[in-house]
C-alpha cells in the first residue's frame, strides 16, 4: 500500500513539475517570437534605441517575467495545492485540528505580505537597472562612431558606473532578503513544533502522541507547514517581478495577420494618395496617382530632397514615412499599405547604400547560405559566364563564399551585385534610385540597360533629378 503511494505521488511530482515547465517555456517562447515579428515589421523605422531596447526585452525581461509566473503565479497554485493536502491530513483527526489550518494560512499570508513589501521597495528595483544596463552597452557599441567623435568615453563609462553601483546595491539585498526569508521560515516552524510540544494546547495534542501513525502524520503535518510558508515567500517576493516582467514583456498589441506572400505578378498596379509627404519635412502632395503596368519602363523625376529615394523605397515595400496615406489598387482590388506587402513579395530597390557582409552567393540569391542548392549556384555562375558585361566586371578572383563587404563598398560592384540579384530572381517591380542615373558612367548605363533588357516582364521604375532620356519610358511622372 505504502509503496503504491510513494509510485502515485513520485509519477504525479513528476506530471505536475513537467507541465509547469512546459508552459513557462512555451508562454515566453511565443512572447519572443512576437516581439521578434513586431520588430522585423517596424525595420527601417526604428531608432537605435529601439534596436537595444528589444536586445534588453529579449535577453532580461523576457527571463524575469519567466522567473515571476514560475516562482509567483505557479508558485500560488502550489500553495493551493498544498493548502488542500493540509486541510485533508486535519480532516483526518477531527474538526477540532482546523484552527491548525488557519494558523498556518495566517502565518503564510503574514510572509507572503512581508515578502512582498520587501519585493515592491527593495529587490524588484534591481530589474530596472539591470535592463538599463544591458541597453547602455548595446547602444554604446552600436554608436561607438559618435562617442569616439564627440570624446564621450568618459561621460559613457560614468552612467555605467552608476548604473553597475546601483544594480548591485539591489541585487546584494534581494538575495540578503532571499536568504533571510528561508531562516524566517525555518523560525515559524520551530515556533510551531515547540507548541506542539505542549500538549495541554487543545488542537495540538494529537501531534504529540507517541503512536508510530500519530508520529508519521507529525512528520507530514510540518513538511507540507514548512512548504506552504515557504510557496508563500515565494509567491510574495516574485510577484512585483511577475508584474512588472508583464508589463514589460507583453506586446502592445497584437502582431498583424500575416497572410502567406505571394510573387507580385498582377498586369497592373496603382499606388494613390488624396494627400501625403514622402519625409516629415517635405511638402504635402495631393492626389498622386502612380500607375504600374506589367513590364512597363517608368520615370520619376524631380529636384533636390523631393523625396525621390522615400518614394522608391514605399515602391518596394520598405516605406519609412507616411505608409498609412497610400492606398494600393491590382488590378479590380485594393489593399492598404502593410496589407500588401504582407500579402506580395516580388520587389526590390537598387540602393546606393545597400551593404551587407553576408557571401557574394548569398546577396545575389536573397538566400540564407544554407538553404542555397549546388543547382542555384551552377544557374548563378552559368548567368555571369553567359552575360558578357557581367563576366567583364565580376573579378575571377571573387569566391562566391567570400563576403559582399568589399564589392559593396565599392559603388560599381554595389550595382553589379543587386543587378545580378534581380537577373536571378527576377523581381515583379524593380525601382532604381536616382543616385545611378546621376553618375554619367557608362558602365552604369550599361547595367540599367541590360536590366531592362533581360526582365521584360518586371515593372522597372527608374529615378532621376532631370528627365533622363536613358530608356524609352512609357510614362514620365514630375514630383
Amino acid at each position: 500500500m505504502i509503496s503504491s503511494v510513494i509510485i502515485v505521488y513520485l509519477i504525479f511530482s513528476f506530471q505536475a513539475i513537467k507541465s509547469e515547465r512546459t508552459l513557462a517555456v512555451r508562454l515566453i517562447n511565443n512572447l519572443r517570437a512576437k516581439w521578434f515579428r513586431l520588430s522585423l515589421e517596424k525595420v527601417g523605422d526604428e531608432r537605435l534605441e529601439d534596436k537595444s531596447w528589444l536586445i534588453a526585452k529579449i535577453s532580461y525581461h523576457l527571463p524575469l517575467f519567466s522567473m515571476g509566473l514560475a516562482n509567483s503565479f505557479l508558485g500560488f497554485i502550489r500553495w493551493l495545492l498544498l493548502f488542500f493536502v493540509l486541510l485533508l491530513i486535519c480532516l483526518i483527526y477531527g474538526l477540532a485540528s482546523l484552527w491548525l489550518l488557519g494558523l498556518a494560512v495566517l502565518m503564510s499570508v503574514l510572509v507572503f505580505g512581508i515578502a512582498y513589501f520587501v519585493s515592491k521597495n527593495y529587490v524588484s528595483k534591481e530589474t530596472t537597472f539591470y535592463s538599463k544596463i544591458i541597453r547602455l552597452i548595446d547602444f554604446s557599441l552600436s554608436d561607438w562612431r559618435f562617442i569616439k567623435f564627440f570624446s564621450r568615453e568618459s561621460k559613457t563609462l560614468e552612467d555605467f558606473d552608476r548604473l553597475v553601483d546601483l544594480d548591485s546595491y539591489f541585487r546584494v539585498r534581494r538575495d540578503l532578503w532571499l536568504r533571510f526569508g528561508a531562516s524566517l521560515v525555518f523560525v515559524l516552524v520551530i515556533v510551531l513544533g515547540g507548541l506542539a510540544s505542549l500538549s495541554g494546547i487543545r488542537g495540538l495534542a494529537f501531534l504529540s502522541e507517541n503512536s508510530l501513525d500519530q508520529k508519521f502524520i507529525f512528520a507530514i503535518f510540518f513538511l507540507y507547514f514548512s512548504r506552504l510558508l515557504r510557496e508563500g515567500l515565494k509567491v510574495g517576493l516574485y510577484l512585483p517581478p511577475l508584474l512588472l516582467g508583464m508589463l514589460l514583456s507583453i506586446p502592445v498589441r497584437s502582431p498583424k495577420k500575416f497572410f502567406k506572400k505571394h510573387f507580385f505578378q498582377a498586369p497592373q498596379l496603382v499606388f494613390k494618395s488624396a494627400k501625403v509627404k514622402f519625409y516629415p519635412k517635405a511638402k504635402y502632395h495631393k492626389n498622386l496617382n502612380f500607375s504600374f503596368s506589367k513590364g512597363g519602363r517608368y520615370l520619376i523625376f524631380g529636384e533636390r530632397r523631393t523625396g525621390k529615394t522615400s518614394l522608391a523605397k514605399l515602391f518596394t515595400g520598405q516605406g519609412e514615412y507616411g505608409k498609412r496615406a497610400w492606398l494600393i489598387k491590382v488590378s479590380d482590388r485594393r489593399f492598404f499599405y502593410h496589407d500588401f506587402f504582407d500579402r506580395f513579395s516580388g520587389f526590390y530597390f537598387i540602393d546606393p547604400k545597400f551593404f551587407s557582409v553576408r557571401t557574394i552567393l548569398e546577396v545575389i540569391t536573397g538566400q540564407e547560405r544554407a538553404r542555397i542548392s549546388p543547382e542555384q549556384l551552377s544557374s548563378v555562375a552559368e548567368l555571369v559566364r553567359e552575360k558578357g558585361l557581367l563576366a567583364d566586371l565580376f573579378f575571377e578572383r571573387e569566391d562566391w563564399r567570400q563576403s559582399a563587404e568589399k564589392l559593396l563598398r565599392n559603388t560599381k560592384g554595389g550595382l553589379l551585385l543587386q543587378v545580378i540579384y534581380c537577373l536571378v530572381n527576377r523581381p515583379g517591380l524593380i525601382a532604381v534610385d536616382n543616385y545611378w542615373l546621376e553618375q554619367d558612367d557608362q558602365e552604369f548605363e550599361r547595367l540599367l540597360k541590360l536590366l531592362a533588357s533581360e526582365l521584360p516582364n518586371s515593372v522597372i521604375v527608374y529615378f532621376s533629378r532631370t528627365k533622363n532620356q536613358l530608356l524609352d519610358f512609357q510614362e514620365v511622372y514630375e514630383i
